[in-house]
């Protein structure tokens, strides 16, 4: 009965890795725009040595990514063997290659590490309510809008406290 679970969870071990490191593999040739077969070691070099959004990646995962395509190789030929897997890919290799599919499949932008929400307010908003919102948010600047939605100028920690200072001496 343990067995056939443990077996169970290799073979869908087998079948994700597979799947990921195929789905991988054929976005490489897409991104190559390869007509004839190209060796998976081969489309990593050229890649890597390429001008692509995901050539940094590639050289800087490229011993990962070969010794994922090793183990593709052992899994998907291994298994003829007997019937049985002789190299099966722990839980971690699967999450790694989920994890590097990802990045090759949808590279991280700068606008994807850097994008914030831009807060602002309207001229007509308490300025109490203003300085609630910049302090949650822990925004130094905040642009005011006027009711059509026209940038008017900027509130900062700096023309807050010297309007706080010249309504305390009045």
């Amino acid at each position: 009965m343990y067995s056939d679970v443990c077996e169970k969870l290799m073979e869908q071990n087998a079948a994700n890795f597979i799947s990921l490191f195929n789905e991988m593999d054929k976005y490489l040739d897409k991104l190559l725009q390869t007509e004839k077969f190209l060796p998976y070691n081969e489309k990593l070099k050229q890649v890597s040595e390429g001008e692509y959004n995901i050539s940094t990646f590639v050289k800087k995962s490229q011993a990962k990514l070969k010794y994922f395509g090793e183990l593709r190789n052992h899994i998907a030929h291994g298994q003829q063997l007997e019937g049985q897997y002789y190299s099966v890919p722990t839980y971690h290799a699967v999450e790694e290659i989920r994890k590097c599919k990802e990045q090759i499949l949808k590279p991280v932008s700068c606008y994807d590490l850097f994008k914030k929400e831009v807060l602002g307010c309207k001229t007509t908003d308490l300025l109490q309510n203003v300085i609630i919102e910049m302090r949650n948010h822990s925004n130094t600047h905040l642009p005011v809008y006027d009711a059509t939605g026209l940038f008017v100028g900027m509130i900062t920690e700096t023309t807050l406290s010297n309007w706080l200072a010249e309504a305390g001496t009045k």
